[in-house]
C-alpha cells in the first residue's frame, strides 16, 4: 500500500494564506444562502453543531471577553469571514467533522446562532498533520499565547512524532526557542484544567518567564515554578480564584533526592473535609516511607528518633 505524502509545512502555510484571502473577499461564500447537501470535498458550509472538539487540541483556554467581542462582530456581519479547519472521520455517508483550528470562530458562531459557517475540510489527516496545522494557525496570530505555543510544541513531539528541528521549520522559529518552550509545555500538560486556565490568565505567563523555567532539571520543579506564576497573579489580583491545594512527592532519579511540596491554606481544610483527609493520608504515607528507611534493625535497642515536621507559616 502506497504511503501518504509527507506533510509539507510550507505548503500548509501557503494554503492557509490563500484560504484567508479567498474568504476575506466580498461575497466569497454565501454562508446564509446555502442549504442542503454540500458538493465540495474541500471547502464546505456546515452547521457549527456538526463539528466536534475531541482528541489533541492545543488551545483550550479562550478569554470570555474576547469571545463575546467576536460573537458581537459575527452577529453584526451575519457570517464568519474566515474558514474553520476540520478533519474527517467516519464513513462517506455518515462523516464526522472534528475541529482542527479556529476554536474561537467556532464557539462564537455557535453563540451567535449561525446555522451555516465556511469550513475547510482537510480530510483524513494524521494526528501529526492536524497538530502541525494548529501550530501554523497559532503562529500566524498577532500575539499567540505562550501557553498555547508551549503545549503545541510538546504535543507535536509526543503525539505527532516530530523532531524539534521539524517543529522549528513548521513554526518558523529557532531550535532553541522550540527546545525551551517544549520543556515548559511538558510541565503545563501536568497541570489540571483549572490550573491551566489560571496560568493562561496570569500576566506573568510570558516567553521570558518561560525561558527561566525551562532549564529546571525535573518536571516537578517546572510544574512548581508554573504554579508560582499564577499564584503570584492570584495573590495580587482581587477576586482572582486561588490555586487549588496540592500535595506532591517526587523522586529525582538522577540525584536520588526526594522533594515534597505542600500547597494549601487552613481555610481550604476547614471548607472541604475531603481535602483535609487527603492531606492527612499524604503525610501519613510520607512518614511511613521515612520510618521504613530509618527504622533500626529489630535486634537493636537504639531509640528511634522522632520525625518532626517543620511548617513555615505564610507571611
Amino acid at each position: 500500500m502506497a504511503r501518504p505524502p509527507r506533510f509539507d509545512p510550507a505548503l500548509a502555510k501557503q494554503r492557509l494564506r490563500q484560504q484567508r484571502e479567498a474568504h476575506s473577499a466580498p461575497g466569497a461564500h454565501p454562508a446564509r444562502a446555502v442549504d442542503g447537501p454540500r458538493t465540495s470535498t474541500d471547502h464546505l458550509v456546515l452547521d457549527p453543531a456538526e463539528i466536534v472538539l475531541e482528541g489533541s487540541y492545543v488551545r483550550r483556554h479562550v478569554d470570555e471577553e474576547e469571545l463575546d467581542s467576536l460573537r458581537k462582530s459575527i452577529v453584526a456581519g451575519g457570517e464568519v469571514k474566515q474558514a474553520i479547519g476540520v478533519r474527517q472521520e467516519g464513513t462517506p455517508l455518515e462523516p464526522r467533522y472534528i475541529l482542527v483550528y479556529g476554536m474561537r470562530r467556532w464557539l462564537a458562531s455557535k453563540a451567535a446562532g449561525l446555522s451555516r459557517i465556511p469550513v475547510r475540510n482537510h480530510g483524513r489527516i494524521s494526528v501529526s498533520e492536524s497538530l502541525s496545522l494548529q501550530v501554523t494557525e497559532n503562529e500566524a496570530r498577532v500575539d499567540p499565547h505562550p501557553v498555547d505555543t508551549a503545549v503545541s510544541y510538546q504535543l507535536l513531539v509526543t503525539e505527532g512524532g516530530l523532531s524539534q528541528a521539524e517543529i522549528a521549520r513548521i513554526a518558523g522559529r529557532s531550535p532553541a526557542h522550540v527546545s525551551y518552550m517544549r520543556a515548559v509545555g511538558e510541565a503545563i500538560l501536568e497541570l489540571d484544567e483549572e490550573e491551566r486556565d489560571a496560568l493562561c490568565r496570569s500576566r506573568d505567563a510570558t516567553v521570558p518567564r518561560f525561558q527561566k523555567i525551562a532549564p529546571l532539571r525535573s518536571i516537578e520543579d517546572r510544574v512548581a515554578a508554573l504554579r508560582e506564576l499564577f499564584e503570584e497573579t492570584a495573590a495580587s489580583t482581587p477576586g482572582q480564584p486561588r490555586a487549588r491545594p496540592s500535595f506532591q512527592a517526587a523522586l529525582d532519579r538522577r540525584s536520588g533526592a526526594w522533594s515534597v511540596k505542600l500547597s494549601y491554606r487552613d481555610e481550604d481544610l476547614v471548607r472541604d473535609p475531603e481535602i483535609a483527609s487527603k492531606l492527612e493520608l499524604f503525610l501519613e504515607g510520607q512518614l511511613a516511607r521515612l520510618r521504613e528507611k530509618i527504622r533500626p534493625p529489630a535486634a537493636s535497642d537504639a531509640p528511634r528518633r522522632p520525625v518532626v515536621w517543620e511548617i513555615d507559616s505564610p507571611t
